[in-house]
């Protein structure tokens, strides 16, 4: 609905303010309480339809950003290996966070993805359902998460927290170096509830099947919503490790679907699965969506493989049709465009082709769920493979900012974020960073 304030105001021919000098002083003090008005009324209504942080959701009711407070969303990536580069004492680590702000700024950025939990640990010492990571600096001697959240505060840049859902351990943290009262641990040597963390393939995961799992990591995003003053959630591509219809130690939790049928579960053991995400998903969404922060997901790029039977299970055709489970979806479009697959030809990944499938399952979807892109930085001045005689990324300096280009040009993309804040400081990125600062700036 329109505003009308004028109506309100006592508009004062200017004739009158000659006619003595109580009139003069009266009508000049109802002159400036008048314009006096009308600027906190201008103030208000700008705070009200551009709000104060970077960006934020499609979702409507009090308290909740809007997607369109700017042009688009800039964000980085500062993941768990950023974290453990971070000095350990308190004073360095304030200066250093304030550094990291500053080069988000200088480079463009108005957005930072802090991982806040990535082998069901977590990073804010006011956070307890999961222990505290051994990723943070100080040995808990002060809080590294809020004084980065504070920092960034500090610059306007706006903090979305990043969770990894399911993981547990891998090559960086291993299941013998968990802590004995990490509830995981706790579940795996509890009758009856062992299967709420799963080992497949040397690693562990939290069961997406139980409900114990589902209710823990709810329970550690509210903990965190209770306590940071973070502007979203974002989840990325740890949902269900890739998994077997036929080998025996590959069923993951294959037993949960057998149990749901004996209880009247008639969808298939992919439909199943598919179901579990989407349950927790929902379930976030409607969390965030109550205390008026976005909720977004970064899967993998290939559409394809998201619809697999044997991995992910993430329903992107559902989600992406509804405003139920996300408010935005962020694929990591981190291939160049003349990616090939080993043959030669023309990946499934290359960026113009997976931007065009994008694009038009947005579009076929009805638009309910904001478009943004992951940008893969770090492969700027590499020679990571990509299909090519000599890499894509070894030769050219200037394929973020033809991808921005690009996307901009569907008129559907609303943000980019690149993987990650290391890569900002790399010397063989600075040619392919300085290219997507001239097109930030437009």
């Amino acid at each position: 609905m329109e505003r009308n304030f004028t109506n309100r105001i006592p508009l004062v021919p200017l004739a009158i303010l000659g006619k003595n000098k109580n009139t003069r002083n009266s009508l000049r003090g109802s002159l400036l309480r008048s314009v006096a008005f009308l600027f906190f009324m201008l103030f208000l209504s700008l705070s009200i339809f551009t709000g104060n942080s970077a960006y934020a959701s499609n979702l409507t009711g009090p308290g909740v950003k809007s997607l369109s407070s700017q042009k688009e969303l800039r964000a980085v990536w500062f993941s768990y290996l950023d974290w453990i580069n971070m000095p350990k004492e308190e004073q360095a680590f304030r200066t250093e966070a304030a550094k990291v702000m500053d080069n988000l700024q200088k480079n463009g950025f108005q957005t930072i993805f802090l991982h806040v939990h990535s082998h069901s640990d977590s990073y804010g010492k006011k956070m307890t359902v999961f222990p505290y990571s051994k990723f943070m600096p100080g040995n808990g001697s002060f809080d590294p998460l809020e004084i980065m959240i504070s920092e960034a505060k500090k610059k306007g840049i706006s903090v979305h927290a990043w969770f990894n859902p399911y993981r547990v351990s891998s090559s960086m943290s291993k299941w013998e170096n968990i802590p004995e009262d990490s509830i995981v641990k706790k579940w795996s040597r509890t009758s009856g509830e062992e299967r709420n963390v799963l080992l497949h393939e040397g690693q562990y995961y939290i069961n997406p099947s139980r409900a114990a799992g589902r209710e823990a990591l709810l329970a550690s995003i509210k903990e965190l919503l209770d306590n940071y003053a973070v502007d979203g959630i974002h989840f990325d591509d740890y949902f269900y490790p890739r998994v077997s219809l036929t080998e025996e130690g590959k069923r993951f939790d294959e037993p949960e679907y057998e149990e749901a049928k004996r209880q009247g579960e008639t969808g298939s053991l992919t439909e199943y699965r598919r179901n579990q995400v989407s349950l927790l998903l929902k379930q976030v969404h409607s969390l965030c969506k109550e205390r008026g922060v976005v909720f977004g997901v970064s899967p993998v790029p290939n559409l394809q493989s998201l619809r697999s039977s044997v991995a992910y299970f993430l329903d992107v055709d559902k989600i992406m049709a509804s405003k139920d489970y996300i408010d935005y979806i962020m694929p990591q479009m981190y291939h160049g465009f003349r990616a090939k697959n080993g043959k030669g030809q023309e990946a499934p990944h290359a960026y113009m082709r997976s931007l065009g499938d994008w694009v038009n399952l947005t579009n076929s979807t009805g638009n309910q769920v904001e478009l943004m892109l992951g940008l893969g930085l770090y492969r700027a001045g590499s020679t990571v493979w990509d299909g090519n005689p000599v890499s894509e990324w070894f030769t050219e300096s200037d394929i973020l900012k033809r991808q921005v280009e690009e996307a901009r040009k569907t008129g559907i993309v609303k943000g980019y974020a690149v993987f990650a804040y290391q890569n900002l400081l790399e010397e063989r990125a600075q040619r392919e960073l300085g290219n997507l600062r001239s097109v930030f700036q437009n």
